[in-house]
């Protein structure tokens, strides 16, 4: 009957109405709730008629609630770093246990979490906040490296976050980063060589060349000889030839100098004598003796025989001789007594290249009493150390340096690759004497023709005694590095360069502390590693490279390094910067950069060595970023990501069945569950220090219980409508 199908409609609307009211009452109950998510009723018809009828069967309405789990609710700032929202799609996993494997797995938007008495992270409602767990190195579980191996896609990789366990941390060094200019002023290393000194403890005649200066005429000895070569071999296929004898050859004894005792005189005591015999010059006739000099040009000296005090110019004996030749520039003479009481005039120019010729004025024949001879020029000839010195710098790949040039003057012959050799061998030594031993040349002082004294090379990284770990190679430039192990303990390194060569560069790490490490490197005991460093022209780094034959302390490759005191062996690895060929190399595979180690004409400085461990400290904080990472501060200026935290993503969030403390389970409405990382997927991104308020609005729902108080009214008016009619029908 119509009538009772109309009361029976009208309870159903009272019905559906109050599951309105208590949908609404629900949202603004919880407006303050964090994360809450409103709900909606929804109504839809109950039929009674199932065929079509002219006459008509009231059925009534049915209501039904409807989540807006997809909408988002409005983030509040708060004080706290651990409490965290999303903004956007997805859900924080929590559990309702701290032992994931005990408790329920279920969802929220309620992120104020905090550390409880035994450091889990819980939220207001008591639900633990679920992670994945990092490894030492901020992989995920299941990635390729972490020993745990189940898949972070799964929720068995989760795990309670909880940071107490990582109150104390000891950051072990495991990279390097270095920011340096070099400076490209900074002459070559010098290379190998030996110091030309003549030895002080020799008798004459050898003790005639010991304290000149580098400007005086040498003058031969026993182990030196007229006419001896001294070859210079760099041992890379080049070698140069320099030849003794630059004064003038005579008759005299040992064939070396002038014999200033006239034809058919007697040999004057010493230099000083005055001599009275044939060369006397004759009555009214000048005696004279000239040199023809490039330089000087023809220079004449007069003889005076009995002048006491002779003026420049004029001589009567052979140290007046030699005086009176060198106030001529660019000519050098010596007075040196070889042999006892026979002492000799050795006249050389200031250009051994340059020919010297000798001639008399008057009728005294100065040049055939003398002995005489022209000096022809000769390539590579020298007369003094000052002459060796030039001809040795004119030469490529080999340089000399002067010592007190005034007196005591010593010469130092050197290869100028310090990784390079240099041999002296003396090629026309008579036998049983030896220039390169006279020189100081040799090593050991073995005598003979065609002797060769070999020195290796200056700088070598495998030997302790040439390299700058040994300490007998003082660096160019060094910067210390302090590295920790797996203690926290700090070790203090040295890296320390020197320049090999233009834009080349030799590197060496090695323990600055006696002890400290046990290396296996071939350069001693405290030695880590070796390497090359090569610039670009511009100043850009061109290659990182190893020394050829080193097996171990690569710096191209991570280095182990082991510790004395027990730690763990640390692996290293260093990063210079990014190398490559010059900007603006055609079909370059890689540009060099100076974003890491330069080279520029400025003074050395370091602009930062920055390593990622540190010593131990203590827990003073914890925060969470946007990507999800949990990250712990600690007093020593370290932190470190413990875990990450998933976002949970459905695919139809809104069918997911809520739970008491505002928290969802899984349904088959809602589809399977997965673990995304935050921002990816689709899901949204992780904020901290805010909160997810609740997505009901209060305007909204106060119009909505108006709306079901007036249609709850409509019905009761249906209801007792009904009850009349039916009363009336009664009084029939």
């Amino acid at each position: 009957m119509s009538l009772y199908g109309a009361l029976f409609s009208g309870v159903s609307g009272l019905k559906a109405q109050g599951t309105n009211l208590a949908v609404i009452s629900d949202n603004i109950s919880n407006l303050n709730t964090i994360g809450y998510k409103a709900r909606e009723a929804v109504f839809e018809t109950l039929v009674n008629n199932s065929t079509a009828s002219v006459s008509y069967n009231p059925g009534g309405v049915l209501a039904r609630s409807r989540a807006f789990n997809d909408k988002q609710g409005q983030l509040q700032s708060t004080d706290s770093p651990t409490d965290i929202a999303i903004s956007g799609n997805g859900f924080f996993v929590v559990n309702s246990q701290a032992d994931p494997t005990q408790g329920d797995t279920l969802y929220t938007r309620a992120g104020s979490f905090r550390q409880d008495a035994l450091g889990n992270f819980r939220n207001a409602a008591g639900f633990y906040l679920q992670g994945w767990p990092l490894d030492r190195d901020g992989r995920l579980p299941g990635e390729p490296g972490n020993l745990n191996t189940t898949s972070f896609s799964t929720l068995g990789s989760l795990k309670t976050v909880n940071v107490k366990a990582s109150n104390g941390i000891a950051a072990a060094t495991t990279n390097v980063n270095v920011g340096a200019t070099l400076d490209a002023r900074q002459t070559v290393y010098p290379g190998t060589g030996r110091t030309v000194s003549f030895a002080t403890n020799n008798a004459p005649p050898l003790a005639d060349n010991v304290g000149i200066s580098a400007s005086t005429v040498l003058v031969p000895t026993g182990g030196l000889t007229t006419g001896d070569q001294l070859t210079v071999d760099l041992g890379n296929g080049v070698t140069y030839n320099y030849t003794y004898g630059g004064y003038v050859n005579s008759a005299a004894a040992n064939g070396a100098g002038v014999d200033f005792t006239p034809d058919g005189g007697t040999i004057p005591a010493n230099a000083t004598d005055t001599f009275f015999t044939s060369v006397t010059a004759p009555t009214g006739a000048a005696a004279t003796f000239t040199i023809n000099s490039l330089t000087a040009g023809l220079v004449t000296f007069t003889y005076k025989q009995s002048s006491p005090n002779p003026l420049i110019g004029e001589f009567n004996n052979m140290q007046s001789l030699a005086n009176a030749i060198n106030e001529v520039p660019g000519l050098n003479a010596r007075v040196a007594e070889l042999t006892a009481g026979n002492p000799q005039l050795f006249i050389s120019a200031d250009d051994a290249n340059e020919a010297l010729t000798f001639g008399n004025g008057g009728a005294t024949n100065f040049t055939g009493a003398l002995g005489l001879a022209n000096l022809a020029a000769g390539v590579g000839r020298f007369s003094s150390l000052q002459d060796l010195a030039n001809k040795v710098n004119a030469s490529d790949g080999v340089t000399a340096v002067l010592e007190n040039p005034l007196a005591q003057a010593e010469l130092t012959i050197r290869t100028d690759d310090p990784l390079g050799s240099i041999a002296f061998t003396d090629n026309t030594l008579p036998a049983g004497t030896t220039m390169v031993a006279e020189m100081g040349l040799a090593k050991p002082l073995v005598p003979g023709p065609g002797y060769q004294t070999l020195f290796a090379q200056a700088y070598d990284p495998f030997d302790p005694t040439k390299n700058m770990a040994g300490g007998n190679i003082t660096p160019q430039f060094s910067r210390n590095i302090v590295i920790y192990d797996s203690f926290g303990q700090g070790h203090n390194l040295t890296m320390s360069f020197i320049k090999t060569a233009p834009n080349n560069w030799a590197i060496e790490l090695y323990g600055a502390d006696a002890g400290d490490v046990n290396s296996n490197a071939a350069g001693g005991v405290n030695q880590i590693a070796t390497g090359q460093i090569v610039f670009n022209g511009d100043g850009s780094l061109r290659s990182v490279g190893q020394w050829n034959g080193a097996t171990v302390g690569s710096l191209v490759n991570p280095i182990n390094i082991n510790w004395t005191n027990g730690a763990i062996a640390s692996k290293v690895q260093f990063d210079f910067g990014t190398a490559g060929l010059p900007a603006g190399t055609p079909n370059a595979l890689s540009i060099g950069l100076t974003d890491g180690l330069a080279q520029f004409a400025s003074d050395y400085e370091v602009a930062f060595v920055d390593q990622n461990g540190a010593e131990v400290g203590s827990l003073v904080g914890v925060n969470i970023d946007e990507l999800g990472y949990v990250i712990a501060s600690y007093n020593n200026g370290e932190s470190l990501r413990l875990f990450k935290l998933p976002v949970a993503d459905f695919a139809n969030p809104n069918g997911l069945l809520s739970k008491t403390g505002n928290v969802w389970r899984e349904a088959s409405e809602a589809g399977e569950v997965n673990l995304r990382e935050a921002g990816k997927g689709g899901t949204g991104a992780i904020v901290s220090g805010v909160l997810e308020g609740s997505n009901a609005e209060l305007a909204e729902e106060l119009t909505d219980m108006i709306v079901a108080q007036r249609t709850y009214q409509a019905n009761t008016k249906v209801i007792s409508t009904s009850d009349d009619l039916l009363e009336e029908l009664n009084r029939l």
